[in-house]
């Protein structure tokens, strides 16, 4: 039986919900001061508006005239919106609390507050409710049993003209609702964390949701003028192999395709890893240059540049990547971490792939990539989700790596995730003669065959260079080798 969806409004919402909240529901909105509870509800509530939809907005906390407030600073219209503040909680009543004799004070006023709201419903019948908050009933209520008594009149007056509900509750840290979540067929929990630098991240959860399968786990979302935006984490595709994954792509360089046993497999993924200056962004700029030419589009996301300093640096080693940039088959996203969550550099990721058909995603660098996830133990978790996102779509995904240090054993990487990553090409710089050169090899090929060799590579006015096999030098990697064959080999 097919169940009617009630469309969200919110932007990646729906698809955590599995396509709306079912309809003809009550569901439960928790979250602190601040978390957003309300932009939601507001923009649940103009999306009714646009289908056609009698919607009402029972705001308890705030006057029409704060919420109209709120809503021009999104630039929102709330035409088709009804804005109900009740009376009884705006006024304090002709009777003194000091004469209340049989009952509590606040207990006449929640049935006040009650049967005002019912009233409203049964005449209006709406489609869609909003009661922003049931905090202030909780309030009023004091006693958990009056709350019960109270919250299953409003449940069955809403219940009889089928209409779907939000109830918004502001949470306070660690505590619970108690009864309301009782009478909810769905949970939602909205929550923030301000860092101890950058921008608050915000995040949502879908805790119960009856009738559905929604996608679980935590979301990050966004909230700017304009709204509410969620970020849905990715989860497995399921999607089949296309059938040129494992297709052998090349970078242009014949020595270099060599090196990696004929270019590296489509769908796969790649480290790039090596000390600052040693030519890695310009490892991934030459993949992507080769893409551009065989019109396949490559999306970079950088956190150490700008557009600017890479057209610079491309301009110097020239390598028309420009060019292909302006005609749409490159584009440069620059990733600022202070301000970006993981959850929507994720979505960027997505949206390149899915909208625009990149084959080709270069993160540069993963040490910038780090500072969007909150902790880094979850770093290697959210990075599997990622490649396995990318592999499954057939995508070639290159992610480069700094090491600290320059030369020498005492190298760090800032993480290892060499074990999920199916192809690691090397860099160094080694020292011969008086002069600093670099070095590359592939250190691992999951998925092939590769050179066990090194080679030196250089990168000049003619964009990168990859040499020879170095037979006749020892200790490359290290960084002070010891020559012993009888020739020279160096570009």
């Amino acid at each position: 039986m097919a169940v009617n969806l009630a469309r969200s409004g919110v932007p990646g919402f729906d698809y955590l919900l599995g396509g709306g909240f079912p309809a003809d529901r009550i569901y439960l909105i928790h979250g602190p001061t601040g978390s957003g509870k309300t932009t939601l509800a507001m923009q649940f509530a103009m999306e009714g508006a646009r289908a056609g939809e009698t919607t009402l907005y029972v705001t308890l906390a705030e006057s029409p005239e704060e919420i109209e407030q709120i809503t021009a600073s999104h630039g929102w219209d709330m035409e088709g919106v009804d804005i109900f503040a009740p009376q009884s909680a705006t006024d304090e009543g002709d009777v003194p609390r000091d004469q209340y004799t049989l009952f509590h004070p606040g207990e006449v006023e929640l049935t006040d507050l009650t049967n005002e709201i019912i009233a409203k419903v049964k005449n209006a019948k709406p489609a869609r409710v909003v009661i922003d908050s049931v905090a202030e009933i909780r309030l009023l209520a004091r006693d958990p049993l009056i709350l019960i008594r109270q919250m299953r009149l409003l449940r069955a007056a809403l219940t009889d003209v089928h209409c779907t509900v939000l109830l918004l509750n502001n949470r306070l840290t660690g505590g619970t609702s108690g009864s309301l979540e009782t009478f909810a067929h769905g949970i939602i929990e909205v929550e923030y964390s301000n860092s101890q630098y950058g921008a608050t991240r915000r995040c949502i959860s879908v805790v119960k949701l009856r009738g559905a399968n929604p996608v679980s786990g935590r979301h990050d979302m966004s909230l700017s003028t304009g709204g509410l935006t969620i970020f849905p984490r990715l989860v497995p595709t399921g999607l089949e192999a296309d059938e040129d994954d494992g297709e052998l792509v090349g970078s242009g360089s014949e020595a270099l395709d060599r090196l990696c046993g004929g270019g590296l497999e489509r769908g796969s993924s790649v480290m790039v890893i090596g000390p600052a200056g040693t030519g890695k962004s310009t490892v991934a700029s030459q993949y992507a240059l080769a893409a551009a030419e065989r019109d396949e589009r490559t999306a970079m996301f950088v956190f150490d540049e700008t557009e600017r300093s890479c057209r610079t640096r491309w301009r110097g080693m020239n390598m028309p990547l420009d060019g292909h940039l302006d005609k749409g088959m490159l584009e440069i996203n620059t990733v600022d971490p202070t301000v970006m969550s993981a959850g929507e550099f994720c979505h960027m990721v997505r949206e390149s792939v899915e909208r625009r058909g990149a084959r080709l995603v270069i993160i540069d660098s993963l040490s910038g990539y780090m500072q969007v996830m909150p902790e880094t133990r979850f770093m290697t978790v959210h990075l599997f989700e990622l490649l396995k996102y990318l592999n499954d779509r057939g995508v070639l995904s290159i992610l480069v790596v700094t090491q600290h240090g320059i030369l020498g054993s005492a190298l760090e990487s800032p993480i290892d995730v060499s074990y999920l990553i199916d192809t690691i090409l090397l860099l160094r710089f080694f020292e011969s003669n008086g002069e600093v050169h670099k070095a590359i090899s592939v250190v691992k090929k999951r998925l092939g065959m590769h050179e066990k060799s090194i080679r030196e590579c250089r990168i000049g006015p003619n964009g990168l260079s990859v040499g020879e096999p170095l037979r006749n030098f020892q200790g490359v990697l290290s960084g002070i080798p010891s020559f012993v064959g009888e020739r020279r080999e160096l570009l």
